[in-house]
């Protein structure tokens, strides 16, 4: 019914287009909000909400969620509050015609895709790339709900489809890598003094993706940090959930992970606001265990030093370009490896690895692909 409308009223007024946000962190539509926001057929609109978690009281670690409207707001965005004193806004009240869900966790009942899609078209594009073999990143209690879900490649489509009986699923590409096409990333030289970034991950859980080595490097990589404070630019990139997981896994106490990164902000630079593509590609490596920056990172065409913790198995994506990175096992001294990378410039595998770019990074934006597909569906 929604699209029906729709098509009536293509192309005599605007679409208006939401982008369900609660973290500018994992904001993945920068592409895609410009570029309808540059049409002649679309009105994109942030809608700023807060996780149900936070609604009810619990503790967080995140910023609070006029750090994320301003966020926005800053960047000269369309934004509104989609969650006020303590109550969610119904979607229907922004008139949005299409909306986007930044992630498909802890959502209102009201905001959710039953409900939304009462009013409007509801879409997805994964926050991360999928990499290894973990059925939690389809859930039918969401993922089924939606209008249109836009991954990476063929063989996700293929791969749902046949698990979960999937038909919303369209191959675009991964809209956070549109920021690769702007501008080209800078080489390592010796005119500059380079910048590497560190980014731990924050699943320790058995249950969940399991890829979090900082229990048993995260000190060490400080220490690394210090060393090399007078030749490296350092910037310490955690996920938004890594200080609260580290906690209540036991890792460190709130004190404890607290001192941690106040060593690092006597270090270099921690970094915890959105667009951190624009900071891959001023970077000069990366060194980390979460799994979607494996890929998120390698078109920058830089080192990256894998944390290896719990064996998982990698999918079709990542043995495509995964052999082409430095790992780092429990009992492999990183610092010799690093040194021999960044501080002697001798990077053996920088060959091997710009060879695999083509496997993330389509000829064409992949915000182009999915208006493209929204456009033939309107007419």
């Amino acid at each position: 019914k929604k699209l029906q409308q729709l098509k009536d009223r293509f192309g005599k007024e605007k679409i208006r287009v939401g982008f369900l946000i609660n973290d500018p962190a994992k904001w993945q539509y920068q592409s895609l909000y410009e570029d309808l926001a540059k049409s002649d057929y679309f009105e994109p609109l942030v809608l700023v909400t807060e996780l149900v978690t936070y609604h009810k009281g619990k503790k967080r670690f995140y910023k609070d969620i006029e750090t994320c409207y301003d966020f926005f707001k800053s960047r000269n965005f369309n934004v509104e509050y989609a969650y006020d004193k303590k109550k969610y806004i119904p979607i229907d009240f922004f008139n949005i015609d299409i909306l986007f869900y930044e992630q498909p966790w802890e959502l209102s009942d009201i905001q959710s895709p039953l409900s939304v899609s009462k009013t409007a078209l509801t879409c997805y594009c994964p926050y991360g790339l999928h990499l290894v073999e973990f059925y939690g990143t389809y859930m039918s209690d969401f993922h089924n709900l939606l209008w249109a879900m836009f991954v990476e490649n063929d063989e996700v489509v293929e791969r749902f489809s046949k698990i979960f009986g999937a038909d919303n699923l369209f191959a675009t590409g991964y809209p956070k890598l549109d920021a690769y096409f702007s501008t080209e990333s800078h080489e390592i030289n010796d005119g500059h003094k380079k910048m590497i970034i560190y980014a731990p991950h924050h699943s320790f859980e058995e249950k969940g993706l399991n890829c979090a080595t900082f229990a048993f490097n995260g000190q060490e990589i400080l220490e690394l940090a210090k060393k090399y404070k007078d030749k490296i630019d350092w910037v310490f990139k955690p996920h938004p959930r890594f200080k609260s997981a580290v906690v209540l896994n036991k890792i460190m106490t709130e004190e404890e992970i607290d001192d941690y990164y106040q060593q690092w902000s006597d270090v270099g630079e921690i970094y915890d606001s959105g667009n951190y593509i624009d900071l891959f590609k001023q970077s000069d490596g990366l060194i980390t265990d979460c799994l979607s920056f494996l890929g998120e990172y390698l078109p920058s065409k830089n080192p990256v030093f894998h944390l290896l913790g719990e064996k998982r198995p990698f999918n079709f994506l990542a043995k495509m370009f995964i052999d082409a990175y430095y790992k780092i096992e429990k009992d492999v001294l990183l610092e010799d490896i690093f040194r021999e990378v960044i501080i002697e410039q001798n990077d053996f595998k920088k060959e091997e690895r710009c060879s695999k770019i083509k496997n993330v990074l389509s000829e064409e934006k992949c915000s182009m692909k999915i208006i493209k597909l929204i456009e033939d569906k309107m007419k």
